[in-house]
């Protein structure tokens, strides 16, 4: 164990190690290719280590498919609940875009599960549909709450707001995964218009 860490930290260490090395693999071979020696000897530790926190191949590719959907919906959505969370959810995915850091890999790795078939890719599809609908309602109210501040336009319906901004979301990262090159700026003020945002202040 390493000095200065409990026992609990030195496994959560361990498990994030495993998941993120994990991710990485999927991400360049594929779901069904990465022997989980390979995963392992990524990550810097053993098969036992792993089966210390995974009881088999699917439930760790469950965990990884978590956290690559909880990671997508954070980066792309601000939850901080307030009235200009719209503003900021469309300034920090237009910044993350311009600036490289979407989440590319994870978008990439979401998408591979879902092109598969049914049993556990199934029951991971269905733990994604379920994050992107709270995503989904996250959105809404927050859209409400703008609309509540003065600050979003009344005349467009939150969800269909919620709709949009997801959908507009795969579809920008599907851009700049193919290279192509976008405005982020006129991207940015296009998003505003659309949905009214005004100023504040």
């Amino acid at each position: 164990m390493p000095a200065g860490k409990s026992r609990e930290e030195a496994k959560q260490e361990t498990r994030e190690a495993l998941l993120r090395a994990g991710m990485e693999a999927f991400d360049e071979h594929g779901v069904d290719m990465p022997s989980l020696d390979a995963i392992c000897e990524r990550a810097g530790y053993t098969r036992g280590a792993f089966y210390v926190h995974f009881r088999d191949r699917d439930a760790f590719l469950g965990a990884v498919i978590n956290r690559a959907a909880k990671e997508f919906v954070e980066e792309i959505i601000a939850t901080s609940g307030s009235s200009d969370a719209i503003e900021q959810t469309v300034d920090r995915f237009v910044d993350a875009a311009a600036n490289g850091h979407l989440p590319l890999a994870q978008r990439r790795l979401l998408m591979q599960l879902m092109s598969r078939g049914a049993g556990p890719a199934e029951r991971m599809r269905e733990r994604f549909r379920d994050m992107l609908q709270g995503a989904r309602a996250l959105l809404a109210q927050a859209a409400r709450n703008g609309q509540d501040a003065g600050t979003v336009g009344n005349d467009i319906d939150p969800d269909q707001v919620a709709l949009w901004l997801l959908t507009s979301a795969f579809g920008v990262m599907t851009l700049v995964d193919a290279g192509v090159e976008l405005d982020y700026d006129r991207m940015r003020e296009t998003a505003r218009r659309l949905l009214h945002i005004k100023d504040r202040g």
